[in-house]
């Protein structure tokens, strides 16, 4: 029984060879891990021990770390450079939310014109694109890319590649290649490059990169090709020839995974599809009501009543159009949070729950107008 071989009170991970020899010492681990793998390559057993509790952990992940080792190379994780690409997007993210701040309050101080057009549209424009650099921004601090004897991989965001290495024809800089590479994606900046070309040499190229063309590394495969940006450039490709060289271990499947859910979620699920639909559909209801509404109403609207129920807070006739607005905003944060938590299962309870919020929250603000504009 495993639990009488890994026997730490630490959180630490333990690992046991096939001859049944267990080792929990770092030092001794990693050593004979390599040693290991290296001389049979037999399947190894990592069991890790948090709060007590033993579970067994997949071999993948420990093997990128040891087979470092031994392949010859300092490291074998490697990271596309994200200082740049952070500074820009972080300035964009706040260009973008100053927008949407700047046109809600325009909407609450300002006089009936036709600039009242703008004000809507700042937050309607600026408030989901800040959600999409946002995401953009979360890809590239998650970025790696995993190299070993079986294959490379690949996470950036969401997206996940697995290449088994027989499947690698080429890997080589795009300047040896003689190819001029040039991503069309949508939201890229200096510092993150994101999308697909078609070059006549190479084929499709799809971009997870965060460095010029003149840095990449191509990595062409039987089906398309790659372009990464590894800070170590020299070194991933000095690793990825030690590792074609000895040869996989094993045979891994080829996997490629695209942030997808939400198409899947709106596809399979009727009850997840209903939330969301009705739940834009009570602001954007709202907005145009109170559009048709707000021209002809008074300099001076109600926007507030005391505890006895009368009123005690005027306001210009466009701040009514923020109650939509904030409706909006609630569903848009919902709406992100849901999905996330959707991709999990036992999440989905709470994934529905945040769906269901807009509606609330849409139906309150429908009663808050209509008390108004009947105050008037």
């Amino acid at each position: 029984m495993r639990s009488e071989v890994c026997n730490t009170d630490t959180d630490s991970t333990c690992l046991i060879t096939p001859t049944g020899t267990v080792y929990n010492e770092p030092a001794t681990r990693n050593e004979h891990a390599s040693t290991a793998q290296r001389a049979s390559g037999a399947n190894l057993e990592f069991w890790e021990i948090i709060d007590g509790k033993q579970r067994q952990v997949s071999k993948e992940v420990p093997r990128v770390i040891f087979l470092s080792e031994h392949l010859g190379v300092a490291e074998m994780n490697f990271h596309p450079s994200r200082s740049r690409g952070m500074i820009f997007g972080f300035v964009i993210l706040l260009l973008f939310l100053g927008a949407g701040v700047f046109g809600l309050i325009m909407l609450a101080t300002d006089t009936i014109s036709v600039w009242m057009v703008l004000w809507v549209l700042l937050p309607l424009l600026s408030f989901p694109l800040s959600m999409v650099v946002g995401y953009r921004l979360y890809g590239l601090i998650a970025a790696r890319y995993y190299l070993d004897r079986d294959g490379f991989f690949l996470q950036w965001g969401s997206a996940i590649e697995q290449i088994p290495i027989a499947a690698i024809s080429s890997v080589d800089t795009a300047e040896a290649l003689g190819a001029e590479l040039k991503a069309r994606g949508v939201l890229a900046w200096p510092g993150l490059v994101l999308g697909e070309c078609e070059d006549e040499k190479i084929g499709r190229v799809e971009f997870f990169a965060s460095t010029p063309a003149d840095r990449l590394v191509v990595i062409q495969t039987t089906a398309h090709s790659f372009a990464i940006s590894p800070q170590d450039r020299e070194g991933f490709l000095s690793a990825f020839n030690s590792a074609l060289r000895m040869g996989p271990l094993e045979t891994i499947p080829e996997i490629s995974k695209r942030p997808q859910f939400v198409q899947m979620v709106f596809e399979v699920d009727r009850v997840a599809r209903l939330l969301v639909v009705v739940g834009v559909l009570l602001p954007l209801l709202l907005l145009g009501y109170l559009g048709l509404h707000v021209v002809g109403l008074p300099p001076e609207v109600p926007f507030g009543f005391d505890p006895e129920g009368f009123i005690d807070t005027f306001a210009p006739p466009g701040r009514l159009l923020m109650l939509p607005m904030i409706g909006g905003l609630c569903w848009l944060i919902d709406l992100v949070a849901g999905f996330w938590l959707y991709r999990s299962e036992k999440n989905r309870p709470l994934a529905y729950a945040l769906w269901a919020t807009p509606i609330l929250v849409g139906g309150l603000l429908w009663g808050a107008a209509l008390q108004l504009l009947s105050a008037i």
